[in-house]
């Protein structure tokens, strides 16, 4: 789910190969679910019901609902930090269909 340019330029980098947080947005927007891990927990986003969920995985705490992508992009959280602000500092993701 990178394109080739930005695989590309991540490897010259000797980084892996995660998306971008537009990416990410851009995935979510499908309908794929997606976790990812900050600070040891696992959170998920998804699509469900035409809103936009982020959320501590397997637990109702942190729970975030959206009505649009870009008020995610805008909005979404880590215990008061913007998502779109950590992006970086996120070093595993994995997709679900």
């Amino acid at each position: 789910m990178v394109s080739m340019e930005e695989a590309k330029e991540l490897y010259r980098q000797g980084k892996k190969l995660l998306p971008t947080f537009a990416g990410f947005l851009d995935i979510v927007s499908r309908g794929f679910e997606m976790a990812l891990w900050y600070r040891g927990k696992k959170y998920g986003a998804m699509k469900y019901q035409n809103k936009y969920d982020f959320y501590l995985w397997d637990s109702e705490e942190n729970f975030q609902e959206y009505t649009t992508i870009e008020e995610l992009r805008e909005k979404a959280n880590i215990d008061g930090e913007l998502l779109k602000d950590i992006w970086d500092k996120i070093k595993r993701i994995e997709y679900y269909c």
